[in-house]
């Protein structure tokens, strides 16, 4: 297979170095760390001290210098206003391409599933606790490292491709699995995202167990969780029981002093997903005459420290 990662930040670099294992042509699309890749790989790293370099077939600083046909082309970017996927993979997908998005939040594959209504789109979930600790080396904090992958239209030929894309994945060492009822997954995944990450910011900085060791934040965190249910087992033809706000609180519990992924970017001047894990969201919600008021609440107090961000030159683009 000739595999296309594009946005090779920590995931992205992590799971390419296991589909080169398994045989496979592998090559990144960098941005800021493009000249530390195409001169020394990519360093992975683990808290207990091990570590191997994954050389990329070939790395290109952007999708028009990568031009060209490919198998699977596999989006990493995070989900924020400045990065079009659309226009970013057009230089990059042919007739016979799979599209592949590995991204958080709702909504993620409908524009590209509009752009490009001929290529089969799989919808990612990627359970990783990686960052880069300096350009070109990827530091992987979690022993979780899977992903789970699922058509966005089911199709009998895209089917039978996906499979042998997530055969190549277990061969290469990788943890992934086939969902089929993907948007539920996407749901259950915004559960904690939607809540632990934008009140982590605007409760003023706070890790997971501050959020939790909080009542205040704590029985918050419960009611954003059950907004997030209620409109899933909506829009969802398998449902979310209640429960998995407690499963969700448990396995939060085990985290310690973790940072969400949306602060740590806040922390670091970078864009937040506010689209597609708070916006998107809300926006089903209101078509199908639901409420999230907790949810709206939290979702406006992020967009005006944003918005009070910008004022001082720090542009959530």
């Amino acid at each position: 297979m000739n595999i296309l990662v594009v946005g090779a930040g920590a995931v992205g670099c992590k799971y390419a170095s296991h589909f080169q294992h398994s045989g496979n042509t592998v090559s990144l699309v960098c941005r800021s760390n493009y000249k530390v890749v195409k001169a020394n790989g990519v360093k992975l790293e683990t808290p207990d001290g091990n570590s191997h370099v994954f050389y990329p077939d070939y790395v290109y600083c952007d999708t028009s210098e990568a031009a060209g046909s490919y198998d699977h082309v596999v989006v990493t970017t995070k989900a924020i206003p400045n990065i079009n996927v659309v226009e970013l993979i057009k230089p990059i997908v042919s007739t016979n391409t799979m599209i592949h998005l590995i991204q958080n939040g709702i909504g993620i594959e409908d524009d590209v599933s509009k752009q490009y209504p001929n290529n089969p789109i799989v919808s990612c979930i990627a359970y990783i606790a990686c960052h880069q600790k300096e350009l070109g080396t990827v530091l992987v904090t979690s022993k979780v490292t899977y992903f789970t992958a699922g058509l966005f239209e089911m199709d009998t030929i895209a089917n039978e491709k996906l499979q042998s894309f997530i055969d190549c994945g277990v061969s290469g060492g990788l943890d992934i699995f086939r969902d089929d009822c993907i948007q539920r997954a996407r749901w259950w995944k915004l559960i904690w995202n939607g809540s632990f990450n934008p009140l982590s910011i605007v409760a003023g900085n706070k890790n997971c167990k501050e959020m939790l060791a909080d009542p205040h934040l704590h029985s918050l965190v419960r009611t954003l969780m059950n907004e997030v249910i209620t409109v899933a087992n909506l829009v969802c033809t398998e449902k979310i029981p209640l429960k998995a706000v407690d499963e969700h609180i448990a396995y939060t519990e085990k985290l310690g002093e973790y940072k969400p992924s949306m602060l740590l970017d806040w922390e670091n001047g970078n864009p937040i997903e506010i689209k597609t894990i708070l916006e998107n969201p809300i926006a089903l919600a209101n078509k199908h005459g639901l409420d999230m008021p907790n949810f709206k609440f939290i979702y406006r107090l992020l967009q005006a420290k944003v918005n009070e961000r910008n004022t001082k030159g720090v542009v959530q683009r």
